[in-house]
């Protein structure tokens, strides 16, 4: 009987960062009835994932999006993978334009979504010069 295997990871060395590398093939997507929360400290962004019952889901890629205009950030990511406790994180450099705003954290084929907001102080924002 012949033996079948799927493969779902192919790994790599990264010899300039001392890792072994993984990717991971097809879609990481939230598990059924998928839970997500987000909180923010400083300009990090943290969202949890977890499934039904509570339990942290590891490998699900998660979304962030921010306004397009206005008062808003740049992300350092579109999208992060949960880490083995259910944690995706990224980072959201905030624009000069003050106001208050939201960035939506989504995993990959849920419904559920959770959301941070921020409030762009209204102070002059840094300008480089460039010098001929």
């Amino acid at each position: 009987m012949p033996c079948s295997r799927q493969i779902t990871h192919a790994f790599f060395n990264d010899c300039n960062n001392q890792r072994i590398r993984a990717i991971r093939f097809g879609a990481v997507l939230a598990p059924p009835d998928a839970i997500i929360r987000a909180a923010a400290a400083g300009t990090k962004i943290r969202a949890t994932v977890l499934n039904a019952t509570g339990e942290p889901a590891e490998g699900v890629r998660v979304d962030f999006s921010a306004p397009q205009a206005g008062a808003t950030c740049t992300l350092s990511s579109r999208f992060a993978i949960t880490d083995a406790s259910g944690v995706a994180a990224v980072t959201c450099t905030p624009n000069c334009a003050p106001g208050t705003y939201s960035v939506v954290a989504q995993p990959l084929t849920a419904l559920s979504t959770a959301s941070v907001s921020f409030t762009n102080e209204s102070v002059p924002c840094r300008r480089r010069s460039v010098r001929h």
